[in-house]
């Protein structure tokens, strides 16, 4: 039986033009999204104490919230965050690990 050796060269752009294409962008975004949502309602019974600076005006909010951001070209295709919006919501991702949980 003869053999065959078949040599395959892909073209290393493919997937990233891939990824970032409007429809995977939205697909981040969504997910994002929703992944917010899942942590602020996680953090929605964690309520911390006021913060202040030294001159007195307050830092944030009492409640934790979480905001997604819009995917956006990165080095290898789209990326989409989640961040914290606020101090308490620093404070009740470290005290309960609530953007691990929401991914779950």
């Amino acid at each position: 039986m003869a053999s065959v050796k078949l040599e395959v060269k892909l073209d290393s752009d493919a997937p990233e033009t891939i990824f970032r294409m409007p429809g995977c962008k939205d697909a981040l975004t969504k997910e994002a999204k929703s992944l917010a949502s899942k942590m602020n309602s996680l953090g929605a019974s964690f309520v911390t104490e006021e913060f202040k600076r030294d001159d007195g005006t307050q830092v944030g909010g009492k409640t934790p919230r979480y905001i997604a951001k819009p995917a956006i070209n990165s080095k290898y295709g789209s990326i989409a965050l989640v961040v914290t919006g606020n101090y308490a919501a620093i404070k009740d991702n470290h005290d309960h690990n609530t953007m691990l949980k929401a991914r779950g």
